[in-house]
C-alpha cells in the first residue's frame, strides 16, 4: 500500500513441461552419441577444453594430460585448426577420414564430423568433433587393394603366356584375348555374337559340357576346336563359370593350344602301332615283370595274355645265359637303347635273336618301362649274349 506494506502477492507460472521433455531427449541422445562416438571440444583458438571417455581411451590420454593442448597434440600439424576453420566457414561443417595419433605415436584413421556450436549473436562458440576409428577398415581396404593389385598382375602374367576366351552363361563370345584370336586366325568383331558351337562345333559330348558349365561345374582336360579356316586345332585347359554371389555369370576358358604336340603324340603312335605290326614286341614294367606283348610275340612264345603277365624276362632266355645276362643288365639299363643277340626259348628250341632294347624313363628319371624289339633270326648259334 502507500505506506509500503505487503498486502498481496502475485504468482506469476509458466508450464515447462515440454521444454523438460526435450532438454531430457537432447541430453539421452547426446548420451547415447557420447557412448559410440568418440567426442571431443574445442574452443576459437584450438585449444581442446572438453574430451570423451572414448577419445581418451583410443589415444591412450588422460583428461589431465590432454584437456588444455591445442589440436595438433592431435594432429602433428601446425596448420590443421586453420584449414578446419576455414572449411566450417565455406562450408558449414567438415566430414571425411583423418589421422590422429595417440599417446605412444601410433597413427588411427578416423572417421571425423566437426560442427561449429553458435553463440546467440550468430558467432562460432566452440568446435565439436565426432569421431570413429576405421583404422581396421583402412587396413582391410588397403590389403583388398594390395591382393587386387597382385591379382591383376598374375591375371596379366597369365593373359601374356595362354588362350583366353570369355562367354555369357548361354555360350555367347564376349572376348579374347590376343593369343587366341591370332592362333585362331580371328578377330574380335569376327566372333562377337557368336555361339560356341561356330567354335567347337555342335557333337554331343560338347553340349553336354556346356550344360554342366551352366550349372557351375568346371571342365578341364583336352578338347577342340576350328579355326577360321576350318583346320582343327587341340587345347589343354579349363573352362571355368565365374560366380558371383554364388550364381554363375561368366564362363571362362583358360587353355594351351597342343595341336603340334597332339600331331606327334599321332604320329608316334603310328609308328608305333606300324612297328607292332609288322615285329614281335614285349614290354616289361621296371622290375622287368612282363607288361604286355603283341600278337606276333605270343605266337612265337605260344603264351596267351593272361600267362605272360606272370613271367620275367629272364623266363624267355635260355637258363644257361641268366648268368650272363645278370653281368649285363645293369649297362643294358642305363642306356636308352642297346642291340642285341639273345637266345630265347620258344618251345623247345632255343632260337637267336637280334633284338633292340629299349629303355622308356619318367620325368623323375627312373624306368617306366623297357622294350624289347625281336628284328630278325640270327642263322648262327652263339652261346652268350653278344653285342651286335
Amino acid at each position: 500500500d502507500e505506506h509500503g506494506n505487503v498486502v498481496q502477492y502475485i504468482s506469476i507460472q509458466a508450464d515447462i513441461t515440454e521444454t523438460k521433455i526435450r532438454a531430457l531427449d537432447f541430453h539421452q541422445k547426446m548420451q547415447a552419441i557420447s557412448r559410440s562416438n568418440a567426442i571431443i571440444e574445442l574452443d576459437r583458438s584450438g585449444t581442446i577444453v572438453d574430451i570423451n571417455d572414448n577419445y581418451l581411451n583410443l589415444l591412450g590420454f588422460s583428461r589431465q594430460e590432454i584437456v588444455g593442448t591445442p589440436y595438433r597434440t592431435l594432429t602433428r600439424k601446425e596448420n590443421t585448426f586453420g584449414k578446419l576453420m576455414q572449411t566450417i566457414h565455406e562450408q558449414g561443417m567438415q566430414n571425411g577420414v583423418y589421422h590422429r595419433y595417440d599417446k605412444t605415436g601410433n597413427r588411427h584413421s578416423m572417421k571425423l564430423m566437426d560442427y561449429p556450436v553458435l553463440n546467440i549473436n550468430g558467432e562460432i562458440e566452440k568446435i565439436i568433433e565426432f569421431g570413429v576409428d576405421v583404422s581396421n577398415e583402412k587396413r582391410l581396404e588397403k590389403e583388398a587393394e594390395r591382393r587386387q593389385r597382385e591379382l591383376n598382375s598374375y591375371l596379366q602374367g597369365v593373359n601374356n603366356t595362354i588362350a583366353s576366351i570369355e562367354f555369357t552363361m548361354q555360350g555367347v563370345y564376349v572376348q579374347a584375348n590376343e593369343i587366341f584370336l591370332k592362333v585362331m586366325g580371328y578377330t574380335h568383331h569376327d566372333l562377337q555374337d557368336t555361339s560356341f558351337g561356330v567354335l567347337m562345333g555342335e557333337e554331343q559330348n560338347t553340349i553336354m559340357m556346356w550344360e554342366n558349365l551352366r550349372l557351375g561345374r568346371f571342365f578341364s582336360g583336352e578338347f577342340r576346336m576350328r579355326n577360321k579356316l576350318g583346320k582343327e586345332l587341340w587345347l589343354t585347359g579349363t573352362f571355368n563359370p565365374i560366380t558371383v554371389d554364388e550364381h554363375p555369370e561368366k564362363i571362362i576358358m583358360l587353355a594351351q593350344f597342343t595341336t603340334q604336340e597332339k600331331e606327334k603324340v599321332n604320329d608316334l603312335a603310328g609308328t608305333v602301332n606300324a612297328l607292332k605290326l609288322t615285329l614281335p614286341v614285349l614290354e616289361f614294367n621296371a622290375d622287368l615283370t612282363c607288361k604286355s606283348a603283341n600278337d606276333m610275340a605270343l605266337k612265337i612264345f605260344n603264351l596267351s595274355r593272361l600267362a605272360l603277365r606272370s613271367r620275367r624276362i629272364t623266363d624267355f632266355m635260355a637258363p644257361h645265359y641268366h648268368d650272363m645276362w645278370e653281368a649285363s643288365r645293369e649297362e643294358i639299363l642305363n642306356n636308352v637303347s642297346t642291340t642285341l643277340q639273345l637266345p630265347l626259348i620258344t618251345g623247345s628250341y632255343i632260337i637267336h635273336y637280334e633284338a633292340s632294347i629299349c629303355v622308356c624313363k619318367n620325368i623323375e628319371g627312373g624306368i617306366s618301362k623297357v622294350i624289347v624289339i625281336l628284328i630278325k633270326e640270327v642263322a648262327e648259334r652263339i652261346p652268350f649274349l653278344a653285342a651286335v
